[in-house]
């Protein structure tokens, strides 16, 4: 049976060597897909449509899909990891970390210079 990518998602079970999906329709006349491949939204770095046979991992920051692979992580550590953040929130996470520390240096620069001083 071949069902939409929709319908596929919602099966509550199936049988993987008779249950197909499709993203498109395809039109052997104008020999054209419904809709055009370019319109398929794409996930992960390497940019390719989004499979369900295949195993992704959801970034806690951002929200998107990447392949473990893709990511320099094993399937393995993917159904283990309780937290993932991808390649960009990890660095935006880390630069907003380092703004924090430099802010915190800064107060720290005012109160001491702002504290009396004994005159000698």
């Amino acid at each position: 049976m071949v069902y939409s990518i929709k319908e596929y998602d919602e099966l509550e079970s199936m049988d993987p060597l008779t249950t197909y999906f499709t993203r498109a329709s395809y039109d052997p006349v104008t020999k054209t897909l419904t809709p055009a491949y370019k319109d398929w939204e794409l996930y992960c770095i390497c940019r390719k449509p989004l499979n369900p046979n295949d195993i992704y991992i959801n970034c806690d920051g951002c929200g998107k899909w990447y392949h473990p692979q893709c990511v320099g992580v094993t399937n393995e550590e993917a159904a283990e990891v309780d937290e993932f953040f991808c390649t960009y929130c990890k660095s935006s996470k880390r630069e907003g970390e380092e703004e924090e520390n430099n802010l915190e240096e800064e107060k720290s620069k005012m109160k001491d210079e702002r504290e009396p001083r004994e005159i000698k």
